[in-house]
């Protein structure tokens, strides 16, 4: 079946892409004698928006291929390994109607139909893409075209469209970020549409690094469903799989970003988080994502999460403010080997002597608290200490019986996580600040 763009969209928001083909080809990603399998076969969804393959492989003369199995495949590997590339799949499919489609690191599995030699395969993929050539036009610009899911999307708007469901209200968002022309439209409750346009080529990376500061700043998250990228001689289209959640609990928002006077904010975080290197936007994605996964978990895990990431931002970006207080630290070196001969001559037991000159020889050494204690003074940085020990050691119903001081400290915690990715990517606009009452944006 040829699927138009819109007709490609429509199928994969309704989880009913189906793309019958003619021809797969399914190849073993290794260079030495990998396997390769040509069949007929399907690409679809499943009613949860993810991607599969099915495919029929049939050749009576090539018996040599087996049923396609985890024992089979990783019968020389130890248990506790990680999976080599090798073992996945990539493959070819030419659909009925002459599209090509390609994806790859698909793992794959088989039913075995020893009476007519052939193997039904299967597997999950992450991602399909075809790309054909574009018809050269004077001064062709670059662009991305991406429709994501995103629910209960909101943010500052400053267009009107009569595009999708919301009719004409006022649902775009028009800014600028490094040179590139970025519009959001909000199609409807659960989607979203960002056009990226460029006189030079976007990158990948570039593109995610938007998607994801887009979500920090709405503390949703937001999955690419279809993109679409123009070159000057190509059009390449991309189908993600993904996972519809049925409810999502989304995190405070660092920033005002629902305000009409609220761009500026936005255009700031967006362009500073997108001109950091690849490596430390990756860095924060997973801390943030960490969190965010943690929130629609139960209120202990998203505890842990926010106490142990904050800790992880503060060690990948701002080591240095561990300072150890060196004079203090000097002081009770001094003192070790003396409180060592006194408590030897008091008949201190084994144990209890040794925990006395492990805090001694470890006071004032430099560590989160101090620093959070620098950073953020020390009314802030306890709502860190108070949440950390019991959050990681499974004290938390004694350490709050009630509920407002845990979801207190939980705040000022947050506001010490935003805070951190703030400062890395040199944020200076408005903000809310978490851990005072009210949420007051300064």
């Amino acid at each position: 079946m040829y699927y138009s763009d819109r007709n490609l969209l429509d199928a994969a928001k309704n989880n009913s892409l189906e793309i019958l083909c003619s021809k797969i080809i399914i190849r073993q990603q290794t260079k030495i004698n990998p396997a390769v399998y040509v069949g007929t076969g399907l690409l679809k969804q499943n009613k949860n928006g993810g991607l599969a393959l099915q495919a029929i492989w049939k050749n009576a003369e090539k018996t040599r291929y087996r049923t396609i199995d985890t024992e089979t495949l990783s019968r020389n590997l130890a248990q506790g390994t990680v999976f080599p590339r090798d073992i996945y799949f990539s493959i070819e499919a030419t659909s009925v109607s002459g599209e090509v489609w390609v994806g790859s690191d698909i793992y794959l599995d088989s039913i075995s139909f020893g009476n007519t030699e052939s193997l039904v395969l299967k597997g999950e993929i992450l991602s399909i893409e075809q790309t054909v050539a574009r018809s050269q036009k004077p001064g062709a610009s670059f662009a991305k075209t991406i429709h994501c899911t995103a629910k209960n999307f909101t943010i500052a708007q400053n267009k009107v469209t009569d595009m999708g469901e919301l009719g004409a209200e006022r649902n775009k968002t028009e800014i600028k970020i490094l040179n590139i022309d970025c519009i959001i439209t909000k199609v409807s409750k659960e989607y979203i549409c960002i056009d990226l346009l460029s006189k030079k080529s976007i990158s990948e990376e570039l593109a995610k690094g938007f998607i994801n500061g887009l979500e920090i700043i709405c503390g949703l998250s937001i999955e690419p469903l279809i993109e679409i990228t123009y070159s000057k001689t190509r059009i390449t289209k991309k189908v993600y799989s993904i996972t519809k959640l049925e409810n999502e609990y989304g995190l405070g928002r660092p920033i005002p970003c629902t305000r009409p006077d609220s761009l500026g904010d936005i255009n700031e975080f967006l362009s500073k988080y997108c001109r950091q290197s690849k490596i430390d936007r990756k860095k924060i994605e997973e801390y943030w994502k960490e969190v965010k996964t943690a929130r629609e978990s139960a209120t202990e895990a998203y505890a842990k999460a926010l106490a142990a990431n904050a800790e992880g931002l503060l060690d990948a970006f701002f080591f240095e403010r561990k300072v150890a207080d060196i004079e203090f630290r000097n002081q009770c070196q001094e003192w070790v080997g003396r409180i060592d001969a006194m408590l030897s001559e008091l008949k201190v037991p084994p144990r209890v002597q040794r925990k006395l000159l492990s805090n001694l020889e470890n006071a004032g050494a430099g560590s989160v608290r101090s620093a959070f204690y620098e950073l953020f003074g020390k009314d802030t940085a306890e709502m860190w200490n108070s949440l950390r020990h019991p959050s990681m050691h499974g004290s938390m119903s004694v350490k709050y019986p009630e509920p407002q001081e845990l979801f207190k400290d939980l705040d000022g915690c947050l506001y010490i996580f935003y805070s951190l990715i703030m400062m890395k990517i040199n944020y200076n606009g408005k903000r809310y600040n978490y851990a005072k009452q009210g949420y007051p944006i300064e």
